[in-house]
């Protein structure tokens, strides 16, 4: 029992953290929400009219402000991504208890056919792509049990090309499921 107990705890030090790795957002500029607020009505409208799959192209300037309304969803934690290069980084911290906070990084590559190389580190631990495709493979088939119509990971994101000046992909989320 004293190993699980310690097992449990070294888990906890390495998944637990006792401050957010991304800072409270600004609030987003007017032309920085109206851009995120264009982006998914174009999506939303594209989708509900039976296009698919839609392709989406965001500026890298309007990622500041699109992580900042995703911010704003105070149950979802707090946003931030950013292009370097060719890969992109989305961080979210999001607060558990009191002083307790869940930052985790997902380092996301290109793909030219099918969901994207992620690899994900839950606070200091680092998960690697495989490990990383299971964990998110494992959330979506938790999402289908509980009646969320989900497709497969590589036909909800088709492609997706990264570059310094703007993220481009070609989605298909399923209409009315809440995602």
């Amino acid at each position: 029992m004293p190993v699980i107990a310690g097992a449990v705890l070294l888990l906890a030090l390495l998944l637990i953290d006792l401050a957010p790795a991304v800072p409270a957002p600004a609030p987003p500029t007017g032309l920085q929400a109206e851009r995120a607020r264009a982006t998914y009505r174009m999506v939303r409208d594209a989708l509900a009219a039976g296009r698919r799959p839609v392709s989406i192209e965001v500026p890298t300037e309007d990622l500041d402000g699109v992580a900042a309304l995703a911010s704003r969803l105070e149950r979802l934690g707090r946003f931030a991504a950013e292009v370097e290069e060719d890969r992109l980084e989305l961080r979210v911290s999001r607060r558990l208890i009191g002083p307790l906070w869940i930052n985790v990084r997902a380092n996301v590559a290109e793909s030219r056919a099918g969901f994207p190389p992620v690899a994900l580190r839950v606070g200091r631990l680092p998960l690697g792509e495989r490990l990383s495709r299971r964990v998110i493979e494992t959330a979506a088939q938790s999402l289908r049990g509980r009646g969320v119509r989900l497709p497969p990971l590589d036909r909800i994101v088709r492609t997706l090309r990264i570059t310094p000046a703007a993220l481009a992909a070609q989605v298909d989320f399923p209409t009315g499921s809440g995602v």
